[in-house]
């Protein structure tokens, strides 16, 4: 990342730390311009994105939440004005509704969560004896099979 991009990130957080017009501006400028900067992924190593928003919490710090979530915000909510009027809690809390809003219709779509077959071992062992004797069957009877088969 270039100095001119830090300083400016530095100077709109000293202007109005942790008000929402500062935040959202810092907001931006990380996600459009620093987060795919190769200047940046190189500083840090190439760490995915995970990492690199997890280093990025630094040029928020002052925010009651992490980079990733504001990012999160970002994405729904681009516009400037909303982030001002609506103030970062309860963007943040509208921000958190759509998550879970978007995991219900996933598990919907899904359909219900299958759950796992328990026996207990008496009745795995009554299966497994049941198992053998129609196997042990089976053999005797191709056995005569094979026998029938001689004579004819």
């Amino acid at each position: 990342m270039n100095a001119e991009l830090k300083r400016t990130i530095e100077s709109l957080r000293q202007s109005d730390p942790g008000a929402a017009r500062s935040l959202y501006q810092r907001t931006k400028l990380v996600c459009e311009q620093v987060l795919s900067d190769p200047d940046f992924r190189a500083s840090i190593g190439g760490l995915g994105n995970e990492d690199a928003m997890r280093e990025l919490n630094r040029y928020v710090d002052d925010a009651a939440c992490e980079f990733r979530e504001l990012r999160g915000m970002f994405e729904l909510f681009p516009d400037e004005e909303m982030w001002v009027k609506e103030g970062i809690t309860r963007l943040r809390a509208m921000w958190v509704k759509h998550l879970r809003e978007e995991e219900k219709k996933k598990r919907e779509k899904e359909g219900p969560i299958r759950t796992r077959r328990t026996v207990k071992l008496a009745e795995f062992d009554a299966l497994k004896r049941k198992h053998e004797a129609a196997m042990n069957r089976i053999d005797e009877l191709e056995a005569e099979v094979a026998q029938l088969r001689k004579h004819l």
